[in-house]
């Protein structure tokens, strides 16, 4: 693979990243800023966004847990 090629793959996915990031920060934000307090729902739609984040099933459960 040429040097070229190589610098475009990384680029694509810095960039296919960053969006990601970014819709799981934007979620979190709209999350915090839509509820008054933190209730039996905030905590479900926060564990929603976390499993739908691919962070997984396990490491989703132990921040669930330690909030």
């Amino acid at each position: 693979m040429s040097e070229q090629a190589k610098s475009g793959f990384f680029q694509r996915l810095k960039q296919g990243l960053s969006k990601t990031t970014k819709e799981f920060t934007d979620k979190i934000d709209a999350l915090i800023s839509g509820y008054g307090k933190i209730d039996e729902a905030f905590y479900d739609e926060l564990e929603e966004i976390l499993i739908t984040a691919d962070l997984g099933f396990d490491i989703t459960v132990e921040l669930m847990d330690a909030l």
